[in-house]
C-alpha cells in the first residue's frame, strides 16, 4: 500500500511538484523513487546546511539550475531558496521559504532584499512559489513588501480556500503564495488540504502536514 504522501502526490498529478520544510538525505531514496515513479523524474535540491530545511523542485521535464540567489540575512536563507529553469516549457520557478525572522529588522532586510531582486527579474517568465510566512491581511514588514511588489506589476492570485498553515490548536493563516511576473498568466490557485480521503493538512496529528498544498495552475 502506498504512503499517503504518494497516494497525494500521485492524485494531485503536478507537473511541477515543490516541497519546502524539506530535509534531504538516505531516507529519502524511496521516495524520490516514487517521484520518478510517477513522472517527476526530474529533480533538484537546495545544498544542506546543519541544523536547516531545504527546498525541493521536482518535474517531469529538464530542469537546469538557476542564477538568482537568496536574500542574504542569514544562513538560513540559502538553502530555503532553489531558482531553476525549465527549457521546455520555456520559464522560471523559484521555489522557496520565507525564514521566520523574530526580529523586525531582520525580516524587514530579507523582504527589502526580496524586493529588489524582484525588480530585477520582473522581465523574466518567472514564478516565485512557497511558504512566504506573510498573510496579505495582516500588518508587517513582509506585507508591506509584498504589497509593493504587486503595485509594481507582480501578480498575486489570492488562492481559494480558507487557509493555508493550521497549528495543533487550529489558528490558521494563508501565508503561501504563488507570486508571477507580468510575463506568466496564473489560470488559478487553490489550497488543498485533503483530497482522495488523504489528509495533507490538520491540526491533528493524521494530517501529513500543518501547510496544506497549494497547487497553482498557469499558463505558459
Amino acid at each position: 500500500m502506498k504512503a499517503d504522501f504518494e497516494r497525494a502526490i500521485e492524485l494531485l498529478a503536478p507537473d511541477i511538484l515543490t516541497l519546502n520544510e524539506y530535509v534531504h538525505g538516505p531516507t529519502r531514496e524511496a521516495m524520490v523513487a516514487a517521484l520518478a515513479d510517477m513522472g517527476l523524474a526530474q529533480v533538484l535540491v537546495t545544498k544542506r546546511v546543519e541544523g536547516h530545511n531545504q527546498v525541493l523542485i521536482a518535474s517531469r521535464t529538464k530542469l537546469v539550475a538557476g542564477d538568482l540567489a537568496a536574500p542574504q540575512v542569514s544562513v538560513a536563507d540559502s538553502p530555503n531558496f532553489l531558482h531553476v529553469h525549465l527549457p521546455a516549457e520555456d520559464f522560471e520557478l523559484v521555489a522557496m521559504r520565507v525564514p521566520w525572522y523574530e526580529k523586525a529588522k531582520e525580516k524587514g532586510d530579507y523582504w527589502e532584499q526580496f524586493h529588489r531582486l524582484g525588480m530585477d527579474a520582473i522581465g523574466r517568465k518567472i514564478l516565485f512559489i512557497g511558504d512566504l510566512n506573510v498573510d496579505p491581511g495582516s500588518k508587517c514588514a513582509g506585507t508591506r513588501w509584498l504589497n509593493r511588489m504587486v503595485d509594481d506589476g507582480w501578480h498575486l492570485p489570492s488562492p481559494e480556500g480558507p487557509w493555508s498553515y493550521i497549528s495543533r490548536t487550529g489558528m490558521n493563516s494563508r501565508i503561501d503564495h504563488a507570486l508571477a511576473s507580468p510575463h506568466l498568466r496564473i489560470a488559478g490557485a487553490r489550497y488543498v488540504s485533503e483530497i482522495g480521503g488523504v489528509k495533507l493538512a490538520g491540526p491533528d496529528a493524521s494530517a501529513i502536514s500543518d501547510h496544506a498544498a497549494l497547487v497553482v495552475d498557469l499558463a505558459v
